[in-house]
């Protein structure tokens, strides 16, 4: 099984956290398309594995018009062998919905939508320069609710301005809702980013670091109270609905990106990129070329990304596979590593697996950090 992902590289408004490659031109949006069309030609010949779920992101997807989408999935399911049950999924932000745009999007064979609310707070999400509002956050709930079974709604804790009080709430009008999936991520602050000028220069001031995890805590009681999943740092699910896409990649499975800046896997050892720049990227198809560069990951970097992505999952590291992968030396390098997460319950180990604890998960990136390795351990004979 395989998956697919396009990078539609445009935007409204340039949000004041996101360090994603777009742009906010009102020009060569069908360039780009053309372009993507163009592109899956040309690497038609490197999939040759059932394509089992199909994602649009950027970007904002939802500036595509029907007629596009069509054009793109068209050309996906003329080239490639397509589940017929394959999750395709739709970004979409709330100021784009329409109930006539939902109803073509459904008709083309998407079936999951993924919601960009990130707040109901007025105040909250004019400081992230959010488009829409808190009202029409829910107007566009509304209408999703009405057209799509399967639907995500994504959350932002530790937002300016935001407090513990203004969590629940925006966590209980998701709930009124009934999503299948809740995406709740933590405000990542990227340099190069208007939100981290804002701050470095004591422009606005973040929460205090007790109120985040209050928010986050209360963000994992809270769902899985109401039955949801708690499967990955930042998904959660009722059962059966967990994102097919994104649990692909955790899995390892191979994955092919299109548009600029897409990423792509071959689910064993070798990672591409498309390059970020417009231009350059639309300048390249056109001449017939792939606008891609290439790194053959090594032992280590195979086994620091399994580190990374496993310890993100509810099944964690398995420890068992460690040793079979990579050798047994790995595996004690490990656990002398974890010792100390353990001691401090932010890591447990149980039946060969090594896993985050509800504390440790929120403070993931420092721990895998510290668990990666620069160089081979040393193997004992």
């Amino acid at each position: 099984m395989a998956s697919l992902y396009f990078h539609y590289p445009f935007c409204k408004k340039a949000c004041t956290y996101c360090n994603y490659h777009f742009s906010t031109s009102t020009s060569n949006h069908q360039t780009i398309i053309d372009a993507l069309i163009k592109e899956l030609e040309l690497r038609k010949l490197e999939i040759n594995k059932p394509i089992n779920t199909i994602y649009f992101g950027g970007g904002t997807p939802s500036l595509m018009s029907v007629f596009q989408i069509r054009q793109v999935l068209n050309k996906v399911f003329q080239l490639f062998c397509v589940d017929s049950d394959a999750e395709i999924t739709f970004e979409a932000n709330p100021d784009d919905i329409s109930k006539k745009y939902l109803c073509e999007l459904q008709q083309l064979g998407i079936n999951r939508l993924s919601l960009g609310i990130q707040s109901f707070n007025n105040k909250e999400l004019k400081t992230i320069g959010r488009i829409h509002d808190g009202k029409t956050a829910l107007d566009s709930l509304k209408l999703v609710t009405n057209q799509f079974e399967n639907f995500s709604i994504d959350l932002i804790y530790g937002l300016v301005h935001s407090t513990i009080e203004s969590w629940k709430v925006n966590l209980t009008k998701a709930l009124d809702y009934s999503p299948k999936h809740l995406s709740l991520y933590i405000l990542t602050i990227e340099e190069n980013t208007l939100l981290h000028h804002q701050i470095s220069h004591g422009k606005i001031k973040l929460p205090e670091e007790k109120v985040i995890f209050d928010q986050y805590n209360h963000g994992v009681d809270y769902l899985e109270t109401n039955g949801y999943m708690h499967y990955e740092i930042s998904s959660f699910s009722l059962p059966r609905w967990k994102s097919q896409h994104n649990t692909s990649y955790w899995n390892n499975k191979p994955y092919w990106g299109f548009g600029p800046a897409a990423h792509s896997f071959d689910g064993k050892k070798t990672r591409s990129w498309n390059i970020e720049n417009n231009h350059l990227y639309l300048k390249s198809i056109h001449q017939g070329k792939l606008p891609k560069k290439e790194e053959v990951l090594t032992e280590i970097d195979r086994y620091n990304e399994y580190l990374m992505i496993s310890l993100r999952t509810s099944q964690g590291i398995d420890l068992n596979r460690i040793t079979t992968q990579w050798g047994k030396h790995y595996q004690t390098s490990l656990l002398h590593k974890a010792s100390r997460y353990i001691k401090q319950k932010l890591m447990n180990q149980s039946q060969c697996r090594l896993k985050l604890t509800k504390h440790g998960k929120i403070l993931a990136d420092r721990i895998v950090s510290d668990l990666f390795l620069e160089s081979k351990p040393v193997e004992r004979v």
